[in-house]
């Protein structure tokens, strides 16, 4: 971009003569370049005051917007979010998955705290929300790392003492990283809750909140890829009552087992009221 030319004139004041130059990279001397560069110099001190005036109200304004439900977007960030600089150097913010309901609601959570964004369907098929808007960018950095997207000590101490905040970061990291599996085993179904990752240190505090919530897990580390399960039924139903899902896939087959469960076990319960009553109308048709 040209930002300025050295141009010489007659006596008339008619231009004679000019060459393009750029006053901060060339040796000329003529008092046209000295005040162009002391003009641009002064420019940039006056943007750059603007910009960090904008940048702190906007801040504050969006610590005053500020609700729990920013701690679902932390965790979707943690989970399927990523931190991007183009070419031009400009930074960004994006989360990229496959369930239409999580970014839905990952887009009205974004809509209340004043940043209206689109959802975008990719090559991949999968749904995607980018966040350009330097302010919501360093609003996040407080909470995630930019970059590596390593929790940080804020989040830590907050989510260890906000029980609201906790259940809603497990069930955005569950939405995104998390998995529900059940199988049939001699006629009984069993119900698997799992993530998987390859952070040691996330897995850990993971498994630090869910003792928080009294909810049983295991975990299990191996040497590229660390995981949590929730397996017994009682954790199940701890999991589902106090954190549950947002993704419908995995919200359905959660309360189709539980239904199933429940099915079978009303079941059992009339076969033996139905034993108990022939007993009772017939006490003596054993022996017989």
């Amino acid at each position: 971009m040209r930002l300025s030319a050295c141009i010489e004139r007659d006596n008339s004041g008619r231009f004679i003569r000019g060459h393009a130059a750029y006053p901060h990279k060339h040796d000329c001397n003529c008092v046209f370049c000295n005040r162009s560069i002391e003009h641009i110099e002064k420019r940039k001190v006056v943007m750059l005051a603007k910009f960090c005036s904008r940048m702190n109200s906007e801040l504050k304004m969006l610590d005053s917007l500020c609700t729990d439900d920013i701690w679902y977007i932390v965790g979707a960030i943690k989970g399927d979010g990523y931190f991007i600089k183009d070419r031009r150097g400009y930074e960004h913010i994006g989360i990229s998955m496959q369930s239409l309901h999580v970014i839905k609601e990952i887009q009205r959570i974004l809509s209340s705290i004043g940043f209206n964004c689109g959802i975008r369907f990719t090559i991949d098929k999968r749904y995607s929300i980018a966040i350009y808007k330097k302010s919501f960018i360093t609003f996040f950095s407080k909470y995630l790392s930019i970059g590596n997207k390593i929790i940080s000590g804020y989040s830590k101490s907050c989510l260890r003492s906000n029980s609201e905040a906790r259940k809603l970061f497990l069930k955005s990291i569950f939405d995104c990283e998390g998995w529900v599996s059940i199988r049939a085993i001699k006629s009984r179904l069993y119900c698997n809750i799992g993530m998987a990752m390859n952070e040691k240190d996330t897995i850990e505090f993971i498994s630090e909140l869910l003792s928080l919530e009294c909810i049983h897990h295991r975990t299990y580390f191996y040497e590229k890829m660390h995981s949590i399960n929730i397996g017994s039924k009682k954790s199940v139903i701890d999991f589902q009552n106090n954190i549950g899902f947002i993704h419908s896939e995995k919200d359905l087959k959660i309360r189709g087992f539980l239904h199933e469960d429940i099915c079978q076990g009303l079941a059992l319960e009339n076969e033996c009221r139905a034993i108990d009553s022939d007993n009772a109308l017939y006490p003596n048709s054993r022996n017989q």
